[in-house]
């Protein structure tokens, strides 16, 4: 993996070390000469840069790999990239570290705190793992899948912490201790409850084409599914006074979602299937959303998309039956 480092500081290297015995005259040329120097100069500033960044990745891997084994393991890499990050690195002294220690352990140490940072910890990993391996990115939707789906399962204990879950997990106190939050996987999701980048950056790019269409319808339906699952069970519930009725109530951001987003995502699913080639089901299917939601606030455009995708496909075909005839 090639290392990111800033020009301005490779070019105070290199004056520092190359350039020193240079003379102060005339402003002068370089030589074919002095570009071969500088170009060795900065090969050693570049490898020495990936030393240091695999050195650094690799400290971080062992380290993250043995505290996902448990809960208590991620609350106490934690406890020890907080005292390096927040202490250490700022001068603190160690009598502080253990006054905040104490605090933390009455106020925020408890079963979903430990489970979320387990989480957080596992897709931090992930994410690593994808800017290391930028070219295999295409497999990692299984695997972004399955941590995902274990937050899901978990939502019950996590729902207090879903704010720590849907942070950038490079600003998470584990990626600073071990200075690895200036990692970039481009197109990665850094949150693991980022449920539609995950699935529009990972699962499906993979899936669109007309071996895999089946495969991609399935994914949305999951998506779906997700994306429902997120809002019912960690959205608030409305305030009811009645016994035995909160229970049965359905939280208001989803019940909106039911009636806008979700429609929104079945239209984008058949439209997502037809172009990758399975124009006879999904054409039949937007007909059958267009007709049921027919009073839609997005029924017109959706009318438009049918209308365009109809229009080209005609053109296509028409264009076809030209040519033939010519010949």
């Amino acid at each position: 993996m090639k290392s990111q480092f800033k020009l301005s500081g490779v070019l105070t290297v290199l004056f520092t070390v190359g350039l020193c015995g240079w003379s102060q005259g005339d402003p002068k040329g370089l030589s074919d000469a002095d570009r071969k120097e500088l170009m060795e100069k900065l090969e050693e500033i570049r490898e020495a840069a990936e030393r240091s960044s695999k050195d650094r990745f690799g400290a971080a891997l062992v380290a993250f790999r043995d505290a996902v084994k448990s809960d208590s393991a991620a609350h106490d890499l934690y406890l020890k990239c907080v005292e390096k990050v927040d202490f250490v690195d700022e001068k603190k002294g160690s009598q502080e570290f253990r006054e905040w220690k104490r605090k933390h352990k009455e106020k925020k140490d408890t079963v979903a705190f430990r489970r979320a940072l387990r989480h957080q910890l596992n897709w931090l990993l992930l994410s690593i793992e994808a800017c290391v391996k930028p070219e295999e990115i295409d497999s990692f939707g299984v695997k972004a899948l399955e941590k995902m789906g274990a937050i899901m399962d978990d939502h019950d204990v996590l729902k207090p912490q879903q704010g720590l879950l849907k942070k950038n997990v490079l600003s998470s106190v584990y990626a600073k201790a071990y200075d690895i939050n200036g990692l970039e996987a481009k197109g990665w999701p850094l949150s693991p409850l980022d449920v539609g980048k995950i699935y529009d950056k990972v699962v499906m790019p993979p899936l669109r084409n007309a071996a895999s269409v089946s495969r991609l319808r399935l994914a949305w339906k999951k998506r779906i599914d997700h994306e429902g699952m997120t809002l019912k069970n960690w959205s608030d519930l409305p305030d009811s006074n009645r016994v035995g009725m909160k229970k049965d109530l359905l939280p208001p951001e989803f019940e909106k979602w039911k009636e806008d987003g979700y429609v929104q995502l079945q239209w984008d699913m058949e439209m997502d299937c037809y172009e990758s080639g399975d124009e006879v089901d999904s054409a039949s299917n937007m007909l059958i959303l267009l007709t049921k939601y027919i009073k839609h606030k997005k029924s017109l455009e959706w009318t438009e998309d049918f209308q365009g995708l109809m229009s080209s496909g005609m053109k296509v075909e028409q264009l076809e039956e030209s040519s033939v005839g010519g010949e």
